[in-house]
């Protein structure tokens, strides 16, 4: 769909996640903004922006599973990069322990001899 906010009733902006038309108050402000802006624009070569409604937002990063340990946790428990990634997400907590793990591994890696067998 071209139009992101219906010409005739200014309140109403289509979501690009659950492709309704909506009200504004179903919007954040600063999607309703960015829409009303590439409305605007509309034509020339500013990236038109595909706004989504807060319901639609707000399901997709209020919670993610953790890859390692495989549990439901909220947003908050990931650091911002692996909620980017969100199938790949690996918690706070498991990605310290993947981290102290590794950090052990390189230590007894050292005390091995060539043929990687320790004394």
């Amino acid at each position: 769909m071209n139009a992101q906010v219906d010409h005739e009733n200014h309140n109403l902006v289509y979501c690009f996640a659950c492709k309704q038309s909506k009200y504004a108050q179903d919007f954040s402000q600063s999607q309703f903004k960015k829409a009303l802006e590439s409305q605007v624009y509309k034509g020339s070569y500013v990236r038109q922006h595909r706004p989504t409604c807060k319901k639609c937002t707000a399901s997709s990063t209020t919670q993610l599973t953790c890859k390692l340990c495989d549990k439901l946790k909220l947003s908050s428990e990931f650091s911002k990069k692996q909620r980017k990634s969100k199938e790949n997400a690996c918690c706070m907590k498991c990605f310290q322990q993947l981290q102290s793990d590794a950090a052990a591994y390189d230590d007894s890696s050292d005390s091995e001899d060539s043929y990687g067998y320790s004394d």
